[in-house]
């Protein structure tokens, strides 16, 4: 007899350049802030506007998967494991 355990919880805790992409399609990603009580910032990774100041990386995110003022995420990509390549497309402009 086999018994296989699967934990499909979120890690609660993030780190620096994680890629957090919401069940809404947005994403998002973890840097340092600009304010000196909360040293971290969540932002839109497409506008670079600020979501979120966060104090501190730990406890976060909940186990399934909830963070405050991101909403539900699909996954948290590590930044260990990911390359942002960014592609500017230029339209005609209209005169």
């Amino acid at each position: 007899m086999c018994i296989e355990i699967i934990d499909n919880s979120f890690p609660g805790d993030l780190k620096l350049n994680d890629i957090l992409v919401a069940k809404d399609g947005n994403l998002y990603l973890v840097t340092k802030g600009e304010l000196a009580d909360h040293p971290y910032k969540i932002s839109n990774l497409v506008t670079h506007q600020t979501i979120s100041n966060l104090k501190r990386l730990d406890n976060c995110v909940t186990r399934k998967g909830h963070m405050l003022n991101v909403g539900y995420l699909e996954k948290i990509i590590d930044s260990n494991h990911c390359r942002i390549n960014i592609t500017i497309e230029y339209e005609e402009a209209s005169l």
